[in-house]
């Protein structure tokens, strides 16, 4: 031990040892002061980075939550969506089939349209011939017919 104070005065005499110990002294306390003046504002900017982390994770469940809502009503607008659909496709496919019909029926129709003319026009005609009755009315021999009719 006494050579150990021995060589501490002979280096506390030394005058570059002396700059070396103060220099390392005021820069130690410079890092201590640092170290004490950082930490609170480190731990501030913790805190408010935690409580940031807080407030975004609140409003993402808040956002999750009222999406969910969301989300059920689009999958009901798809389903009705998906149904309207369905139905416009039903109903384009019984257009077709009406046309079809209708197509058809205009044809029968016409058919009967042709016969009807035929039959009016055979009407007609027979219509301005002369009758059988007046036939014998003309001819004279007509009172023989009303004696065989009489018989």
């Amino acid at each position: 031990m006494k050579k150990l104070l021995f060589v501490l005065r002979e280096k506390v005499t030394n005058s570059n040892f002396l700059k070396f110990v103060t220099l390392v002294g005021v820069l130690l306390s410079l890092v201590v002061m640092m170290g004490l003046w950082l930490s609170p504002v480190r731990a501030d900017e913790l805190d408010d980075i935690n409580k940031q982390i807080n407030e975004l994770s609140q409003a993402r469940e808040m956002s999750v939550a009222a999406t969910k809502p969301l989300e059920a009503e689009l999958s009901k607008l798809q389903a009705s969506l998906s149904a309207a659909e369905v139905g416009i496709k039903k109903a384009k496919d019984e257009l077709r089939s009406l046309e079809a019909s209708i197509a058809k029926r205009e044809k029968e129709f016409g058919e009967q349209y042709v016969l009807l003319a035929e039959r009016a026009l055979s009407f007609y005609k027979s219509s301005r011939a002369p009758s059988g009755c007046l036939c014998c009315f003309l001819t004279g021999d007509w009172p023989e017919i009303f004696f065989i009719a009489k018989w």
